[in-house]
């Protein structure tokens, strides 16, 4: 699919890579993995298979179509007549007539409809490119969702196989006197956690799945996607509020597309003014005269007789509201994408501080709580409920700081899709 990549759509292609300025966060992150799967590609991939976007690609390639047939001329017309009953004239009966007719727009109706056509070519082009962000941020939104998912499991893993390692010295205690719910305590925690994983597995096929169809992509008979690379790095957005909302009104593509509409509305009145005005239409013709008669010839010009002035009258009031009518939509549309961008960037402020939070004051205090809670049962100090329980805390509190980072970058989407890139 040889699809338009306008130079503005093709650096979003990289976001959730680095998408924030402020804050940068940093905490202990493994390895990435070779096979795992990361935002561009699963863009990359979505811009090649999405079905919507070559909708939208190919809507436009057919409005490029309209402009040569609205600024065409009309068909000419060939008429031939054979007298059945021929006229007698001086030198001979008149046996047969040929005329060829022309109709000529007036003035100005060809280029007025061109630019109207021309016009809603654009606003195609525009439509196409804002399919491009809306795809770019929910292939971006999937894709951190399905990160998070890859984070839980391997959180709650984690955290079995941490209470697991405590089973041996429960069963030394339990041998050694210390009541058997000690032992039934920590086996049903960790079968809890077991139905956890099997729930994560049901959620990892369910977010794969839509990951794939953001994509274009068929899930049946697959298996899951390799789980993404969530990072907490951070994520960035250039510019405050007041620059983003004005990059927003300058360069949206929605917007662009509605002041295409209005341009095209505005041709469109002009022509409703101009559509009054009879075409001319001009014409030459031939009569065939027998017995080797003399032939005659002639010229026409005729016009139509507007006598619909209703008509007319309604064409031209009809242009008008609908011209009015397009200037509302955009300025609607302005208003509204203004308001959800400020609700965005409020937004990737405050998620912003909740995983500084997390990451400077509650995950830290998190893993102080299992080292110590551990450490505390091994030296018999403590009860398995207790490390239990804050095992549990603890499990709240890194799942909690994933799903933070996974929405700072979701937010950080949202902030640059809705300022509308550079153009």
């Amino acid at each position: 699919m040889n699809l338009i990549q306008p130079c503005w759509v093709a650096g979003l292609t990289l976001l959730g890579l680095g998408l924030v300025s402020a804050p940068v966060l940093r905490a202990g992150d493994e390895p990435v993995s070779k096979s795992s799967l990361t935002l561009e590609e699963s863009i990359q991939r979505a811009m090649a298979g999405n079905p919507a976007l070559n909708a939208s690609y190919q809507n436009y390639q057919a409005a490029l179509q309209m402009s040569p047939q609205m600024t065409s001329l009309p068909e000419p017309m060939v008429t031939w007549t054979h007298f059945i009953a021929q006229v007698q004239t001086r030198t001979g009966p008149q046996e047969n007539l040929f005329m060829i007719s022309q109709t000529l727009p007036w003035f100005g109706k060809l280029r007025l409809r061109g630019q109207a056509a021309d016009h809603e070519a654009e606003a195609a082009r525009h439509r196409y490119e804002d399919a491009r962000l809306a795809l770019i941020r929910d292939v971006s939104l999937a894709y951190f969702d399905y990160g998070f998912l890859g984070r839980e499991t391997e959180i709650v893993k984690e955290s079995r196989e941490l209470l697991a390692q405590l089973t041996p010295i429960t069963e030394e205690q339990v041998r050694g006197g210390a009541p058997l719910t000690q032992q039934l305590t920590l086996e049903l925690a960790l079968g809890r956690l077991d139905s956890q994983l099997d729930d994560l597995s049901g959620k990892r096929a369910e977010s794969s799945a839509k990951l794939r169809a953001a994509m274009g992509e068929r899930s049946e008979g697959t298996d899951p996607l390799p789980w993404p690379t969530l990072s907490d790095k951070g994520a960035s957005v250039d510019g405050n509020l007041e620059s983003l909302a004005q990059q927003l009104s300058e360069s949206h593509p929605r917007l662009a597309a509605l002041n295409q509409m209005v341009a095209s509305a505005e041709a469109k009145r002009a022509l409703a003014r101009k559509n009054s005005i009879p075409d001319p239409t001009i014409g030459a013709t031939v009569v065939d005269i027998g017995n080797q008669g003399d032939t005659a010839t002639g010229i026409s010009i005729g016009f139509k007789i507007p006598l619909a002035f209703k008509k007319y009258r309604a064409a031209r009031v009809e242009a008008a509201a609908r011209e009015e009518a397009a200037v509302a939509e955009r300025e609607d549309a302005e208003l509204k994408l203004l308001a959800e961008l400020e609700g965005a960037w409020e937004r990737f402020l405050a998620t912003g501080r909740t995983v500084k939070r997390y990451h400077d004051e509650l995950l830290p205090a998190a893993n102080r709580i299992i080292d110590v809670s551990e450490a505390s049962y091994r030296a018999g100090s403590t009860s398995i409920r207790d490390v239990i329980d804050d095992q549990r805390d603890a499990l709240d509190v890194r799942k909690a700081y994933w799903r933070a980072v996974a929405d700072l970058h979701g937010a950080a989407v949202r902030v640059t899709t809705l300022a509308g890139g550079d153009e």
